[in-house]
């Protein structure tokens, strides 16, 4: 059995932690937005979220990962093929504007999955569960509007992919 549970806040998809803050962010595909609970490692049991955000356009937000170095937090929409891209989160309430938006018929995506970001080489990668490929974009930091990847990877093995984890050398 697991040591805690979050119980309480229903339509939970992908989460990622700020460790440094105490924070933990859920995507929630339903109401689109994502939930952000304050004094995660305190939580166990039934926990409302502590407050949440949303932008315009994001449709169904699934995998994300946060670049705490960089305060950003990087968001796959599976439906709008997109990337959102947040600043600062742990200060974000309510409807939000990104900081940036990576998507566009050049980036490959048809329907992104998850997300995660080598920090030390400042590339992202997605995952694309339709398009059955990782595309990876360098200078994530700055990454923004209809771009193709600048590397692909995509095979017969790759099918439907969906999780992601990076460990860096």
């Amino acid at each position: 059995p697991p040591d805690r549970m979050i119980t309480g806040t229903p339509n939970l998809f992908g989460l990622t932690l700020d460790s440094k803050g105490d924070r933990l962010y859920c995507s929630r595909p339903g109401p689109r937005q994502i939930a952000v609970f304050d004094q995660a490692s305190a939580i166990n049991g039934t926990a409302p979220q502590s407050r949440s955000f949303t932008a315009p356009g994001l449709l169904s937000p699934a995998g994300m990962f946060l670049d705490s170095a960089r305060n950003r937090l990087y968001v796959a929409d599976q439906n709008s093929d997109q990337i959102f891209i947040f600043k600062d989160p742990h200060k974000l309430s309510g409807t939000v504007t990104p900081a940036a938006i990576l998507g566009g018929s050049n980036t490959g995506f048809v329907f992104p999955r998850n997300v995660a970001v080598d920090v030390f080489r400042d590339q992202l990668y997605v995952l694309d569960f339709t398009a059955n490929a990782a595309f990876i974009f360098n200078s994530a930091s700055t990454v923004s509007g209809n771009v193709a990847p600048d590397r692909v990877i995509q095979g017969p093995k790759l099918n439907g992919p969906g999780g992601l984890l990076l460990i860096p050398q």
